[in-house]
């Protein structure tokens, strides 16, 4: 599994147009051969500059993509300046969301 993650860090995402299920913007996570790995939507809220990444093992993002609940992903945006975010799994006991339902 480490392998996976390590794939998933130095992805290079390829745009699939034109938003993923939850309004977010849809990726193709791709291993350093090229591969698709998996596809990620990424969601960011301006109510509380807080960014969600989910995974979905196809581009229509009905089937998840299922990573240990330990893992963690680095999303690094290029524009408009380089910038990196760690992301990982807030709450492993409940699930809330940034208001904490």
């Amino acid at each position: 599994m480490h392998q996976l993650i390590e794939e998933l860090n130095e992805a290079v995402g390829e745009l699939i147009p034109p938003h993923g299920p939850h309004d977010g913007i849809m990726t193709a996570l791709k291993s350093p051969n090229g591969k698709i790995v998996c596809h990620a939507e990424v969601v960011l809220h301006d109510d509380e500059d807080g960014m969600e990444c989910r995974l979905f093992a196809n581009q229509h993002g009905n089937e998840p993509f299922d990573l240990p609940i330990s893992s963690s992903l680095t999303a690094v945006f290029l524009q408009p300046e380089q910038r990196a975010a760690n992301l990982q799994i807030r709450n492993t006991v409940i699930n809330e969301d940034g208001n904490g339902a």
